[in-house]
This record gives C-alpha cells, structure tokens and sequence, in this order.
C-alpha cells in the first residue's frame, strides 16, 4: 500500500491513514486535505468520507485500487484511468523541498519577478533526469545537434533518506534561475510532470512536448495561446523552436498569456479551493 493514503469517515470526525509515500508528498498532501475541508467547514458538517489518493506518478498504478474503491484521488489521470479516478492538485502547491522549492508560493513569487527580466540566454533551456523517460534522452540528442538556441542538460540526483531538505546533485538549475533562459520546455518523466504549473510563471514560452496526462487545470490551457504544442516524438521541435526565435512579438505574447494564466489559476489559494470542491463532490 506504498504511496496510498485513504480517509475515511464523517465530518468532522475522519481518519487519516497514511501507508507512506515518496519524499515528503504524503505530508504535503495530507495538508492540503486539511486546508481544504477547512476552506467549507460549514458545507462538510456530518458528510461522510471514504476514498483513496494514490501519490504515483503514473495515475494507472491506481486503477486496481480503483476497481474496488469508490473514489481514487490522483495528482494527473490519462484516457485510460477508471472513471472514478479524479485529478486533484498535487503535493507542489506546498513546496517540494527535496527537489529545492521549500515553499510554492515564494518560488512562483520570484519566478514572476525574475521573468520580468531580460533573458541571459537566448536559447530554450530544460535540465532533468534522463532516465525517467526514453523521450527526455530524444531530447537530450536533438539538444546537442541545437546547441545554438538547445540548452537541455541531462543531471542525476543523489537521493538521500531525509525528508525535507534538498538532495545533492551533480547538475542543478533552480526553477527561478531557469528565468535567465528566453524559452523554457516541459516534458514527461515516469508519468505526468509536476513542474508545467511553475513554467507558466517564468514569463518566458514555454514548449510542451505532449504526453497523456492530464492535471486538474491542463483542459483550460489552449495550445499556441499559453504554450507552443510538441509532438510526442519531438520530431517538430526544432521548427517550433525556430517559429519562435523568427517572431518575437509572438514569443511576448505567449509568455504574457501563460504568466496570466499561472496567476489565475495556478495560485496555492485557487488549488485548495478546487480541491475542496473535489472533496465536496465525492462525500455524501
């Protein structure tokens, strides 16, 4: 039951049975719950609870537990997910301490400041671990035949047992720094990527390579209005990097449209609350 939590119970009266998860998402998680229920504490009064949140990456791990189970509150779902998988915000909203967010809000905060900055770099920049996907090792490849406008920079973390402290590694770029960059991309890893939401803050394009993922807000992001589409394979990265590059006006308007969007509904404030709507729908 690694990376499963469930609560269960009636309002206000609810247990919560944490079977442990990666790093500290559980905790963060956890919290989220609880500013929510307490965003409509009034409306939750005697409702009853019972349901699952699985804390993988890959939302399909949940769909034996979701066979079972009445409801299984996941960070993304995929076409392929039981109807009874529900996306919710995920852990970042909080922070991811071990990846070098401590906190969401103040991370989003100098990313907004940052990417009102001229870019250091003209190039479009993505650092990771490669190993999570064979596309990321595409990209990596396509990088360093670019490497005029390509800056992707493959990196490994030393992963330590402590829980809320940043792990070493050999490579390391934080997500305010990627603001000295004029373009920024997001691509898949084991499952759907966490770090889109933080993207859309940097003022800079950002390009999405496409995967089947999809979080609580992605069906309100429109292609070429807030992010450039990539195709899955990568195989137009290259023109749409260079549509970009050739029409500047379009690459401000791109970044202003994604930074609006981020601030609307990417806030930690708007996450609890959609969350609380989520709890709200799945008690009775």
């Amino acid at each position: 039951m690694h990376g499963i939590i469930r609560i269960k119970g009636r309002f206000p009266d609810i247990q919560f049975h944490d079977f442990g998860g990666y790093e500290s998402r559980h905790a963060s998680t956890l919290a989220m719950i609880r500013l929510a229920l307490s965003l409509q504490s009034d409306k939750f009064q005697g409702r009853n609870f019972d349901f699952f949140i699985g804390s993988f990456d890959n939302p399909e791990s949940c769909n034996d537990l979701a066979a079972q189970a009445p409801y299984v509150l996941t960070y993304s779902v995929t076409n392929a997910c039981l109807p009874n998988v529900i996306a919710i915000p995920d852990f970042i909203f909080m922070g991811w301490p071990e990846a070098g967010i401590a906190d969401y809000e103040s991370c989003t905060a100098e990313m907004l400041s940052r990417g009102s900055t001229t870019p250091k770099y003209n190039k479009v920049f993505w650092i990771g671990n490669a190993l999570m996907d064979p596309s990321r090792n595409v990209l990596l490849r396509i990088g360093q035949t670019r490497a005029d406008v390509m800056d992707f920079v493959g990196m490994n973390w030393q992963r330590e047992e402590k829980i809320g402290a940043r792990h070493a590694a050999d490579r390391y770029v934080s997500m305010p720094d990627h603001c000295e960059y004029a373009m920024l991309l997001d691509i898949r890893g084991a499952g759907y990527s966490g770090r889109l939401k933080l993207l859309l803050h940097a003022r800079r394009p950002v390009f999405l390579v496409q995967h089947g993922f999809r979080e609580f807000y992605t069906h309100l992001l429109q292609p070429h209005v807030h992010y450039i589409p990539v195709k899955g394979d990568l195989s137009d990265l290259e023109q749409r990097v260079g549509e970009v590059c050739a029409q500047p006006e379009l690459a401000q308007k791109l970044a202003q449209n994604a930074a609006e969007f981020a601030q609307r509904f990417l806030s930690r404030d708007c996450a609890i609350s959609h969350l609380s709507d989520v709890l709200l729908r799945i008690s009775s």
